[in-house]
């Protein structure tokens, strides 16, 4: 395997909230290191399986996320509630219903967020350490998604995680959003294979401004300045002052 795909494999991967897949029906479709998997929402359980009939590799859905059943229009297969169902199934050899089955990964959850792996060396709570409490709490205090975007990049995708690591970029690269904050040079604490990055908001004006909206919010968790968490080895997570949160995936695509 390359060192993309034992990433890929042998570790927990953060792929979304359970609020973005709040009813029925509900998907999300990730490229995933050159696989596409889809996250949905079977009558209150969400699985998570490769977007690939297991019968002769139709994709069962095209875009990135909506509402629809799990049913390939080839044949006309389907899962609905654990169970692969096969029309005509007389009419197929038993060679050819060997070993079908819906390829589904393992899924664990962390509060109210979602967390899939191939073949972890580590449980969710050992790669996590003391950042499970704290991703547990911020999760509690999500109600939504407000937006879903997805995109290529033509880099080294640890050249891109370098970058979003890296905070002194920010005053000049993002001097009309982030920068605006005037972010101190901020903390890094480190808990198992995850980091996660203190700042407080020293411009003034700024930071009365967010200290006012706290009346807007009914929250019992949030940092009072700029929270980024790294949770190795593709995801990021960020906020100011917990009033939103931005869920970010670096995925390769090999």
């Amino acid at each position: 395997m390359t060192n993309s795909q034992v990433l890929r494999d042998k570790f927990w991967h953060l792929l979304c909230h359970q609020a973005e897949l709040p009813d029925p029906g509900n998907y999300i479709k990730l490229e995933w290191l050159g696989q596409e998997v889809v996250l949905f929402n079977d009558n209150g359980e969400i699985v998570v399986f490769d977007n690939r009939c297991p019968h002769r590799g139709t994709r069962f859905f095209v875009d990135l996320h909506g509402t629809g059943v799990i049913s390939c229009p080839y044949h006309r297969w389907s899962y609905t509630q654990g169970i692969l169902h096969i029309p005509c199934r007389a009419d197929y050899s038993a060679e050819e219903l060997k070993n079908t089955k819906l390829n589904t990964f393992r899924v664990e959850w962390c509060g109210s967020f979602l967390f899939m792996a191939v073949d972890p060396q580590l449980s969710l709570n050992e790669q996590l350490g003391t950042v499970f409490d704290l991703l547990a709490n911020i999760s509690f205090n999500i109600d939504g998604r407000s937006d879903f975007n997805h995109g290529v990049f033509n880099c080294d995708w640890q050249v891109a995680i370098e970058n979003a690591l890296e905070p002194l970029h920010v005053p000049y690269v993002h001097a009309d959003s982030l920068g605006k904050l005037g972010l101190t040079a901020g903390r890094n604490e480190f808990a198992n294979w995850s980091s996660i990055w203190y700042s407080d908001v020293a411009n003034p004006r700024m930071l009365k401004q967010l200290s006012k909206m706290k009346s807007l919010f009914q929250i019992d968790f949030q940092y009072d300045g700029y929270m980024f968490i790294f949770l190795f080895p593709f995801t990021m997570i960020s906020s100011t002052f917990g009033y939103s949160y931005s869920l970010q995936n670096f995925f390769p695509d090999k």
